[in-house]
């Protein structure tokens, strides 16, 4: 898995944070290091490298509807080392996620993390730019809670597609699917 350097992760923590004061509400960036949805946040620095949360899988809820999540800050590094290890292009070609583009969701009947992001690329990503095309920026993540976030696909356009979530996570969200969509099945909570 790829890291970043102390400077390039306190430079994307300062934009995160700037992101997220200037969104208001409608960013869901947090500031500080997200913990499972039974913990308290903290305001401690998020870390340089992901890290998964230390809870036990006995404290978490199996049943009931999915929770969203804020995303913090470390998710978003997250986010971007699998962005970048799933497009094999390094992070450099990362400019940053947008504005009010990220969600996460927890489905306790599956005991699964849902996430997704939007990405822009870097001014120096060069050929690595194809990879954000036609959808390409967007990426769907998925991580149990004892595991890293991983990417599962790219988003793609038209965006948001029924196949793209579980159907309750997507209108947890208030994501409506594109009307332009194939008429595919969603994924299920359940499976």
């Amino acid at each position: 898995m790829r890291t970043l350097t102390a400077g390039l992760a306190a430079g994307l923590a300062a934009v995160v944070s700037a992101c997220g004061t200037a969104a208001g509400s409608a960013d869901k960036v947090s500031s500080t290091t997200e913990a499972p949805p039974t913990a308290a946040p903290t305001s401690e620095s998020p870390p340089l490298a992901s890290t998964v949360p230390s809870t036990s899988l006995s404290a978490l809820p199996t049943s009931g509807p999915p929770e969203e999540l804020p995303v913090s800050a470390s998710d978003v590094v997250e986010f971007e080392n699998a962005f970048s290890a799933y497009n094999d292009i390094p992070l450099s070609d990362i400019a940053g996620v947008v504005s009010g583009s990220t969600y996460e969701a927890y489905v306790p009947s599956t005991r699964t993390y849902w996430a997704t992001a939007r990405f822009t690329p870097s001014a120096t990503a060069g050929q690595g730019a194809v990879h954000f095309q036609d959808g390409g920026g967007i990426g769907i993540f998925t991580r149990s809670p004892s595991s890293s976030w991983v990417m599962t696909r790219p988003g793609l356009e038209p965006f948001p597609c029924p196949d793209d979530f579980p159907s309750d996570v997507q209108a947890l969200w208030g994501l409506s699917s594109s009307p332009y969509c194939s008429s595919e099945s969603s994924p299920s909570s359940t499976g």
